[in-house]
C-alpha cells in the first residue's frame, strides 16, 4: 500500500542511518515480522509498521479460510513475499551494493513508470477510472493464469504470482488509491473512482484529492496516512499481535481481508488441477471481480 517518492525514502533512509551510524548504509539489523521476511537488505527501508499491511491482510486473509483451502505456512510465506516485492522489487537490490539511497531510487523510479501504475490499481497519466479498473482485473487474470501453468514446474514462482495478484486486489480498497461506495446497496463497496500517482497529462487534470495522497506543492504520491490498514488512534499507532492488529483494521482493511481471502479460495481451486485451460481462469475469476472490483453503476 505505502507509495513513497524518492525524497521520502531518501530523508527515511537518512535517518535510520544516522540513528545507527555504526553500520554501513546498506545494512541494517535484522529484525523478523509476522512471518519473517524483513530481515533482508533492504529493511533499513522497509522494517517500518507501516510496510507491514499487506503482510497481514494476506496472512489473515490465509487463516480465515477452511483448513482444507488454506496454504501451507510455507506457500503463504512466498505468497507474502511476492505480494511485498511489487512495491521493493527483488531484481533491484543489487543497487544496495551501491548505497541504500541507489536502491531508493531505483523503487521510485520503477513505481513512476505508466505501465507500473495497473499494478497497484492507479490511473496511469491519461486514461480513466473504468480503464484502471479494467487494468487491475487484468493484472490480476494474468497473474492467476501464470500461477496455474507455472504451478508444478515452478512453485515458488507460481506462489509470487498468486502475491503479485493479492498486492494489486489489496491496493484496490486503499483509500489512498480508490474511492469506494461502501453504503451502496446494490453493489456494496463498489469503485466511485480510481485515484492517481503520477503528474497528469495535460486536459486529465483531477481534483487534489483524487491523488494519491492528494496533493502537496508539486509532490503527488506523498506518504499518506490513508495507506494505512489501521484505524486511527492512538492505540492502534503500531500494534505487534494477531489480536491487536485485527482490533485495529480499518473497515476498508476488513473488506481487503474478505477480498484477499475470496482470492486466494479462488486460486486454491485452480491450481494442481488437470485441464485448466485460460477459458477456465476467466470463468472462475469473473464472480470474483463482480463482487470485489465492480465499478458502482
Amino acid at each position: 500500500m505505502p507509495r513513497l517518492r524518492f525524497i521520502d525514502l531518501a530523508r527515511a533512509a537518512f535517518v535510520v542511518v544516522s540513528l545507527k551510524a555504526c553500520l554501513p548504509p546498506e545494512l541494517c539489523v535484522p529484525q523478523e515480522g509476522t512471518v519473517g521476511f524483513f530481515s533482508q537488505g533492504d529493511c533499513v527501508l522497509t522494517n517500518r509498521d507501516s510496510f507491514r499491511g499487506h503482510e497481514w491482510l494476506t496472512l489473515l486473509a490465509n487463516r480465515d479460510l477452511p483448513p482444507s483451502r488454506q496454504f501451507a505456512d510455507g506457500e503463504i510465506r512466498e505468497v507474502i513475499e511476492g505480494n511485498r516485492r511489487l512495491d521493493w522489487p527483488k531484481e533491484l537490490l543489487v543497487h544496495m551494493a551501491h548505497s541504500v539511497a541507489a536502491y531508493a531510487a531505483a523503487a521510485a523510479a520503477a513505481q513512476d513508470r505508466p505501465e507500473n501504475q495497473p499494478l497497484h490499481f492507479l490511473l496511469g497519466p491519461d486514461n480513466e477510472s473504468a480503464d484502471a479498473v479494467r487494468l487491475g482485473r487484468d493484472v490480476v487474470r494474468a497473474r492467476t493464469k501464470a500461477a496455474v501453468t507455472a504451478w508444478v514446474s515452478d512453485r515458488t514462482g507460481a506462489l509470487t504470482r498468486i502475491g503479485e495478484a493479492c498486492h494489486t486486489i489489496q491496493d484496490a480498497f486503499s483509500s489512498a488509491h480508490a474511492i469506494r461506495r461502501a453504503e451502496d446497496t446494490s453493489n456494496p463497496w463498489c469503485i466511485e473512482a480510481v485515484k492517481a500517482y503520477l503528474t497528469r497529462a495535460p486536459g486529465f487534470e483531477l481534483p487534489g484529492e483524487r491523488y494519491h495522497g492528494g496533493r502537496t506543492g508539486d509532490t503527488i504520491g506523498h506518504i499518506t496516512t490513508l495507506d494505512s490498514i489501521y484505524r486511527p488512534g492512538r492505540d492502534c499507532y503500531a500494534p505487534d499481535t494477531t489480536d491487536g492488529v485485527e482490533a485495529c483494521l480499518s473497515e476498508e482493511a476488513r473488506r481487503a481481508r474478505l477480498a484477499t481471502r475470496d482470492y486466494l479460495a479462488v486460486v486454491n481451486d485452480l491450481v494442481g488441477r488437470e485441464g485448466i485451460d485460460d477459458d477456465a481462469v476467466d470463468a472462475a475469476l469473473a464472480p470474483f471481480f463482480d463482487a470485489h472490483l465492480a465499478m458502482c453503476l
